[in-house]
């Protein structure tokens, strides 16, 4: 979508980072499950990443619950799709899901941006500022437009001043060039798991 929008001409000041930040988390949860050596943990991990996909579900439809019309069949049905998601977590549990505070922030993103740029500190530092910032994109929080904006001088007497925020090409390429290279080693990670799997048999 990003990539459409830009041969389209078109720059927006903060819909680009949303469907960026889409791809980014994608790709790093790619880089998370993949990247390690020893093939448990990769499992722990993949598995992990299917609880809180289940979890996310779950919530929707606890939530699904609330709503004023449904009707007794309805509401069976939803209790029925509910007790399918516990019976799925506690299977994923059992088998061994990595379940201790996985969070994108706390895991995910900064295990990426290592294994990308790590040879690079500033790089990888970089990338993980790019994710919060994205994050105030996603959840429409004004501070990540606000360190885009271009602020013009303060009006005598006035408090405040004005910004502008347009869409920017130098803004985007970061974390659009940050997307790719860690699909990229996704791609490039999942090849070679499975080179290695048709080996071993």
């Amino acid at each position: 979508m990003a990539w459409t929008a830009i041969k389209a001409g078109e720059l927006y000041p903060s819909a680009h980072f949303t469907s960026l930040r889409g791809a980014l988390v994608a790709a790093a949860q790619a880089l998370y499950i993949l990247g390690p050596d020893d093939a448990s943990t990769r499992r722990r991990r993949g598995l992990a990443v299917i609880v809180e996909s289940y979890r996310r579900l779950r919530q929707f439809h606890a939530d699904c619950l609330g709503l004023p019309d449904l009707s007794d069949g309805e509401k069976e049905a939803v209790q029925k799709q509910l007790n399918w998601l516990d019976s799925r977590i506690e299977s994923a549990v059992a088998a061994g899901a990595d379940t201790s505070g996985l969070k994108l922030t706390g895991a995910v993103i900064p295990y990426a941006a290592a294994y990308v740029y790590g040879a690079t500190p500033e790089l990888e530092k970089s990338l993980n500022l790019q994710w919060r910032q994205m994050s105030g994109d996603a959840h429409a929080l004004g501070w990540a437009l606000t360190l885009r904006a271009t602020l013009g001088p303060p009006r005598p007497g006035e408090p405040l001043t004005s910004g502008t925020a347009g869409g920017s090409l130098e803004d985007i390429a970061q974390p659009f060039e940050a997307s790719y290279r860690l699909l990229k080693a996704g791609w490039s990670l999942f090849d070679r798991r499975c080179e290695a799997r048709q080996k071993n048999n």
